[in-house]
């Protein structure tokens, strides 16, 4: 890196560049290779950010500069555990912030939304607010009138005063721990009839901590099984279920889906999705 940068500068994110041949840069500008000087950090991570993953590292010494980019949601275990009982709703990146700052039954007032999303802007906020409440997943807990008379009546900004909640009507029955322990649960699929628990702690132990190990008996229709793997971390499982990382048994790479926890409350079976799976392979 050059002296003229500190990791501190770009760390702002405010512009800060320095080229070495400052003729070369501004020929590829304006000749549309390039796009505006010291617009790339800043793109890195906003990028990042829009997709909930962990801010970026910079790291220089005296022969070398480098960019780490981690593939990790910003989210914990139990930021996610939340996230997953709104699936249904099909959240915006903007909205999930929303539904992360009103955990534990914390009641949100517009400085805490803004907050949430990092932005100002409000036409975003009155959009993402609308969608939420429309879905009766921001119900108000106080209406604008209430709010201007509880500012005049405590001296605070009206924007700091608590006006709606997070609640879930389609899965309030399921309760936040039980979640945790469902994103850390994965099905693998496609399993060979005579495959051994020993056989899966040996692919998936690469993968994570894991904490238990389900291999439901083979029907004798059946040409494949499945299994159910839980993980000490949602993380590690999560990883295998957007494909980030592979399992492979015995040569043949591994089908996994996350566990899903309203099949289990309902007592509905595996088996029928192998059954149904094998059939349509077979076709």
């Amino acid at each position: 890196m050059l002296s003229t940068l500190t990791l501190d500068r770009l760390k702002l994110l405010d512009g800060a560049h320095a080229s070495r041949n400052a003729l070369v840069a501004r020929a590829l500008r304006e000749a549309g290779y390039m796009r505006e000087l010291g617009e790339g950090m800043k793109r890195i991570f906003q990028l990042m950010e829009e997709s909930d993953l962990q801010r970026p590292d910079l790291h220089t010494d005296s022969t070398s500069f480098a960019v780490t980019l981690y593939h990790r949601s910003v989210f914990n275990a139990q930021q996610l555990a939340w996230l997953s009982m709104f699936e249904w709703a099909r959240l915006s990146k903007l909205q999930q912030r929303i539904v992360i700052a009103g955990m534990h039954d914390r009641a949100l007032a517009p400085q805490d939304i803004y907050r949430a999303m990092n932005t100002d802007d409000r036409d975003t906020y009155d959009r993402e607010v609308t969608q939420l409440r429309k879905a009766d997943i921001l119900v108000e807990i106080r209406t604008n009138p209430q709010a201007t008379q509880l500012s005049r009546k405590t001296g605070k900004p009206k924007a700091q005063i608590p006006r709606f909640k997070v609640v879930n009507p389609q899965q309030t029955q399921v309760s936040l721990s039980v979640a945790t322990q469902a994103i850390a649960k994965i099905v693998v699929f496609g399993l060979p009839v005579d495959a051994t628990e020993e056989e899966l702690r040996a692919v998936f132990t690469s993968h994570g901590r894991i904490m238990k190990i389900e291999l439901p008996m083979a029907r004798p229709e059946h040409m494949t099984r499945f299994a159910f793997i839980a993980f000490e971390n949602p993380v590690d499982a999560l990883g295998l279920i957007s494909g980030d990382r592979v399992a492979t048994l015995r040569g043949t790479q591994l089908r996994v889906e996350r566990y899903d926890l309203s099949r289990s409350r309902t007592g509905q079976s595996y088996s029928g999705i192998q059954r149904t799976r094998w059939k349509d392979a077979r076709r």
